[in-house]
């Protein structure tokens, strides 16, 4: 069974019509690099400062960022 955390950046993104990474991470105040590996999903570790800047900038909860992929599926 292949288990993977993902992530829901790019839709949160896309509901806000914010089209750049760089936009947002100037927003954030987060370094580029560390947002376009979390959009990317490209993180072993997840930075709980950065989750936290996220869910109050869309003003949603943690569960709303993250869920679970199974074998492909969404959990």
């Amino acid at each position: 069974m292949n288990t993977r955390i993902k992530n829901r950046l790019p839709e949160l993104m896309g509901k806000k019509r914010i089209k750049s990474i760089l936009f947002l991470s100037s927003e954030l105040d987060v370094p580029y690099s560390t947002l376009r590996n979390f959009y990317h999903e490209r993180h072993e570790i997840i930075n709980a400062e950065l989750i936290k800047k996220i869910c109050l900038y869309f003003d949603i909860e943690i569960g709303e960022l993250f869920y679970l992929e199974v074998d492909g599926q969404v959990s």
